[in-house]
């Protein structure tokens, strides 16, 4: 099947410092012929000479009927500014969740499958499957694990180990085959496999109720640190202190494991409504917690919680970040975000100590700046991807930002954090050329976006330049052999350059201007999308155009 690529390269090094970050190139991704592409949330690793983006797409439908879409893991190379160099898909009935470094240029793929064409040691009901492949996508090895009766839920993830190997955490109901222990209900499942796709061990985590783990980390003592949530039960190997009464309500609960996955520490933290633990993130000090909190008391006392309710009336969480020592003791913890859901993703540390998080936000208001969504507001069809840096003694907001378009943008495992100021994102949209975003083709509904952006916040003083695009006029639009650009005279427009950029990304007319209302000739244009940038010492502008 044709995958269709449209590139927009946007070197915009001069944006106006209160964006906090400017957009190097963005790359638009996506599968033609299905209502609905691009079906999970891209993980994204850095290459050698560029990225791998993972994610799942549809590729036909069962037959015969009902019509259910076959999904396949999809797995595309960009080089280092985003023009796709070459795709493969993997197994059939199956879907992607992570794609993490392996060794040398090596990684491991993580998903799952209910299919023999995908492995000859496939599970009739759908099983877990790890591939290890080179720098082209070629697989070395590949393992399917799990049981006859296992039931995947919501939520799986893997990260590296430092020998090398793989280590996944998956939330699940099931007994058997290589599951060890269950403790009756939603357990946390952590299975650790070697380069060789080996597996060492599995270990269980969680109570006869409903138990959802996060994202792990291995620590620096080479043992883990998970985050979790828990309702419902009572007994199992998660322990809180009062033993806890059942609840509907979720606890948050952190478990320290030791390099053999022996229980160290674990910590239970409860308000009046529900409390999950989502990420974690080791720092020199200790250790930062990433979380929601849909209440601002009992655990979460004092933290700044903004009450906020959804449709049904139900109380909106806060992204919630939590700072602890290496022995659990709190050093501080601060809520962040709105009247709307906002949640933390992917915790990061820089240099200076201090903390950027990647996560998501439906907030118009509070801390939250600048979300992409016209009024009236309902949630939840406007969500943006919200980067956010907090000072790592005490917590205190940096600054944030809102990265999208007045759609639904939704990030995951798609960071790549390449230095303090230098990250690129793999994200899953619903929306074409608008706002952030200046890729894409509008008859897809979700395609993968992927873009390189830097802050900005280092370059106060010098990046000072001005953008009006916003009020400038062009015209005609659609235009046949010339555009007119009209442009206010309160700016100086003396001495500008104007580039034409094409939808692959390319410029394909320059001119050197003056003055407020100049006329560029596009007579000689191929039909199609494309945008007028223009820049001088003051100022800085782009606007879009269709040839006919």
């Amino acid at each position: 099947m044709k995958l269709f690529t449209f590139l927009i390269l946007l070197f915009f090094c001069n944006r106006a410092f209160s964006q906090h970050i400017q957009f190097n190139w963005q790359s638009c991704q996506y599968q033609a012929g299905y209502e609905r592409d691009v079906m999970s949330k891209p993980s994204i690793v850095s290459t050698n000479d560029g990225y791998m983006v993972l994610s799942t797409v549809e590729t036909g439908y069962y037959t015969p009927p009902p019509e259910l879409p076959i999904m396949n893991i999809w797995l595309f190379k960009i080089d280092s500014v985003g023009i796709l160099q070459w795709e493969k898909y993997f197994g059939s009935s199956s879907g992607a969740v992570q794609i993490v470094p392996a060794d040398l240029d090596n990684y491991y793929i993580f998903g799952s499958t209910d299919s023999s064409v995908t492995s000859p040691t496939y599970l009739p009901n759908g099983g877990l499957w790890y591939i290890k492949i080179d720098g082209n996508g070629n697989k070395i090895w590949d393992k399917v694990v799990g049981s006859d009766n296992m039931v995947l839920g919501a939520g799986a993830f893997c990260i590296p180990t430092l020998d090398k190997g793989i280590l996944s955490l998956t939330n699940l109901v099931g007994i058997g085959g290589d599951i060890t222990n269950s403790f009756g209900f939603w357990d946390a499942w952590l299975l650790k496999l070697n380069a060789q796709g080996d597996i060492e061990w599995d270990f269980t985590l969680g109570t006869d109720g409903f138990d959802i783990g996060g994202l792990p980390i291995q620590t620096s003592d080479s043992g883990y640190l998970i985050p979790m949530s828990s309702a419902d039960g009572t007994t199992g190997n998660i322990i809180c202190t009062p033993p806890p009464q059942p609840t509907i309500n979720s606890r948050a609960v952190i478990v320290k494991l030791d390099s053999a996955h022996n229980i160290e520490w674990q910590q239970c933290f409860e308000a009046s409504y529900h409390l999950l633990f989502q990420n974690t993130l080791e720092v020199a000090d200790g250790y930062i917690i990433g979380g929601s909190a849909y209440a601002g008391d009992g655990a979460v006392e004092g933290a700044g919680y903004h009450i906020g309710y959804n449709n049904q009336g139900e109380q909106t969480c806060d992204l919630w970040l939590r700072k602890i020592d290496f022995d659990g003791n709190l050093i501080w913890q601060k809520c962040y975000g709105g009247s709307g859901n906002d949640w933390p993703l992917q915790l990061l540390k820089t240099t200076d100590g201090n903390v950027v998080v990647f996560g998501q936000t439906q907030s118009r208001d509070g801390d939250v700046a600048g979300i992409h969504a016209d009024p009236p507001y309902l949630y939840p069809l406007s969500e943006d991807v919200w980067m956010l840096k907090v000072n790592g003694t005490n917590g205190n907001l940096l600054w944030n930002r809102c990265i999208g378009s007045d759609r639904r943008e939704f990030i995951n495992n798609g960071v790549i954090q390449k230095d303090d100021r230098n990250y690129v994102l793999a994200i899953q949209t619903q929306a074409s050329y608008r706002n952030d975003i200046t890729c894409g083709d509008p008859e897809y509904e979700f395609f993968a976006w992927v873009s390189s952006i830097t802050d900005t916040t280092a370059y106060v003083g010098i990046y000072d330049l001005v953008d009006i695009s916003h009020t400038i006029k062009l015209y005609p639009n659609p235009a046949d052999d010339y555009i007119v650009v009209e442009i206010s005279p309160q700016f100086d427009m003396q001495n500008y350059q104007a580039e034409i950029i094409n939808s692959e990304g390319r410029i394909v007319k320059t001119f050197s201007l003056s003055g407020t209302k100049p006329y560029l000739n596009t007579a000689n244009l191929p039909s199609g999308l494309y945008q007028l940038r223009l820049e001088n010492q003051k100022i800085t502008a782009s606007k879009k155009f269709m040839k006919k």
